[in-house]
């Protein structure tokens, strides 16, 4: 899974998100839906990230995507093996 973690960057600097849509030239419900993306009640499509709004959100804010983005691994899924065979690839999960 990945956590977005605007809405602390946000907090840390004092930004609404309204106000930060207007700073980073974004619409307010991309922002929204940013912010909003590490609840799990928000539907999956919500969590796709444009990298045209990621870009305009890292420039206003002067940071690097890691330093908004972080990767947590899902617990339960296993590690993913794969083998090619004579058929093609086969994938096994754990």
């Amino acid at each position: 899974m990945i956590k977005i973690h605007l809405t602390r960057v946000l907090a840390e600097r004092n930004l609404t998100q309204r106000q930060f849509a207007a700073i980073a030239g974004v619409r307010p419900n991309a922002v929204n839906a940013l912010c909003n993306a590490n609840n799990p009640t928000v539907k999956s499509g919500s969590r796709r990230i444009d990298l045209d709004i990621l870009d305009r959100v890292c420039r206003a804010l002067d940071i690097q995507p890691a330093d908004l983005l972080e990767y947590v691994p899902d617990k339960g899924l296993g590690v993913i093996d794969r083998q090619q065979t004579d058929y093609g690839l086969y994938i096994k999960k754990d």
